[in-house]
């Protein structure tokens, strides 16, 4: 059993005195009087029930009880100097984990990519795990506390559990069969394109995209029919290069290459595609709040 008064400065005191085997000289390193350390020995002893040290004419010396005792006491100090440095260095957001999750065609945009990055540059002793899913999905596990961040298009009716913030907003582009494209950076015209089927993704993987994307079309003039549908963003540029129709993708997706296909930009006055990065609201973990500082710098960069 642990005596109730046994405390770390005692331990520590020990230890000193015990590398020493000289109060005179152990007191000098503690910056304190021997009388004092002395009687701090004794009462050690004490409350141990056994004796620590052998008193010698010139000095002291470890008993066998006292040198078994030398050995745990340092490991105690050692491991309690461990954990808080460990403690600290978790409240400074040096350590620990961080729960990323990207959502669709988000990942695309190098800017997420970079952000990623240069926390891990910031902060090599955090551990982070990735996630790819849908937004819904993503927005509940957020919520939930089973991720910490997330980068997501916008959402309407967000969880009143979760933050979100617009890191950026990039254009919408046409992926377009290159057979039936203009020259040049222009569309075709809005009745040929309203006769086309529009390759989507499913709108409950990501509703205030898709619904973007049906409100572009009628933007520029022409009723949407929605034709094949795609599990993922990623997977619409192959599928128009498979002559399933035509698209309309944030421009980052662009840099998938397919053969067959040809991307016309969509001007940024008729609609954009933000990013936005959500968090936790009740989360103020230095590990969540670095990541958003991070995430504020490249906000202001933009």
């Amino acid at each position: 059993m642990i005596p109730d008064n046994l405390n770390v400065r005692l331990l520590r005191h020990f230890v000193v005195v015990a590398e020493e085997l000289h109060f005179t000289r152990a007191a000098e390193r503690l910056r304190m009087r021997q009388p004092p350390l002395s009687m701090q020995i004794r009462h050690l002893e004490e409350m141990v029930g056994v004796q620590l040290f052998r008193r010698l004419p010139r000095g002291i010396q470890l008993t066998a009880a006292g040198q078994a005792f030398f050995i745990e006491a340092k490991e105690v100090l050692s491991l309690l100097g461990g954990a808080v440095a460990q403690a600290r260095r978790l409240a400074s957001g040096e350590s620990g984990r961080l729960r990323v999750g990207f959502a669709g065609a988000t990942y695309y945009d190098h800017r997420v990519p970079e952000l990623v990055r240069r926390y891990r540059q910031t902060h090599p002793g955090v551990e982070l795990t990735l996630e790819q899913n849908y937004t819904p999905a993503l927005v509940e596990r957020v919520a939930n506390g089973r991720l910490d961040v997330a980068f997501v298009r916008p959402v309407e009716n967000l969880d009143g559990r979760v933050k979100s913030s617009v890191l950026f907003t990039e254009t919408f582009v046409f992926v377009l069969p290159d057979r039936h494209a203009p020259n040049g950076d222009s569309v075709p015209d809005a009745a040929w394109l309203g006769r086309q089927p529009l390759v989507m993704f499913d709108r409950e993987n990501g509703p205030g995209l898709y619904d973007t994307i049906i409100q572009t079309c009628r933007r520029l003039g022409f009723e949407p029919h929605v034709g094949q549908h795609s599990s993922r963003v990623g997977s619409i540029v192959p599928l128009v290069s498979a002559g399933f129709g035509i698209a309309i993708v944030p421009q980052s997706v662009s840099s998938i290459h397919a053969e067959g296909v040809v991307f016309r930009e969509i001007d940024r006055s008729i609609a954009t595609a933000p990013v936005a990065i959500i968090w936790r609201m009740e989360d103020h973990s230095e590990q969540v709040v670095s990541f958003l500082r991070l995430a504020t710098v490249a906000k202001r960069r933009r």
